[in-house]
């Protein structure tokens, strides 16, 4: 008998009953789909971790550079048109310049080695080189936008390979 010809109820199995009563059949929840869910939320909370932490320390920043500084601007203008623009350019061209995988962990290995770098400038040249410092503290932080533009595409494209609720996990990192 074909299974998509069905002749009577008798001879529909519970799947197809539940599907034509609109109940589509929930697949089971498993520890590795659950796993998985929990590092896509991760990663998209490392995805905007670093530009959370700047401008959490936007006081901080104003305290060490002046009230004057405006250093919550700076880091705008520094970090989101950069990434937006390399984000753009990056759909179009991403999959021929490196892997989305690679991108991913090449961004997220920069932005640790970016924040890691970020007190010890703090503790070693403020005080002493205040100007010095702030350009080396927007060039980090335009650095941080290359590597977000770089990251933010790929993760999305991966996690939309999977059924949307990896891409929930994603967005949801990113707003936690």
């Amino acid at each position: 008998m074909n299974r998509f010809i069905i002749s009577s109820r008798d001879e529909m199995d519970e799947d197809d009953q539940g599907a034509r009563r609109g109940f589509a059949p929930q697949p089971q929840d498993n520890k590795q789909e659950r796993g998985a869910l929990v590092c896509y939320f991760m990663l998209g909370a490392g995805l905007l971790g670093p530009w959370n932490a700047l401008i959490a320390a936007t006081d901080y920043f104003k305290m060490a550079f002046g009230q004057d500084a405006h250093i919550g601007r700076f880091f705008t203008i520094c970090y989101l048109p950069l990434s937006a623009v390399l984000i753009g350019v990056l759909v179009y061209y991403g999959p021929s310049v490196m892997n989305p995988r690679g991108r991913i962990n090449f961004a997220f290995v920069g932005f640790t080695l970016v924040m890691i770098m970020l007190p010890v400038l703090d503790f070693t040249v403020v005080d002493s080189l205040p100007r010095i410092a702030i350009g080396l503290i927007l060039s980090s932080t335009l650095l941080l936008g290359v590597l977000d533009g770089l990251s933010q595409g790929a993760l999305y494209g991966e996690a939309s390979v999977f059924p949307a609720k990896f891409t929930h996990a994603v967005v949801g990192g990113t707003a936690s």
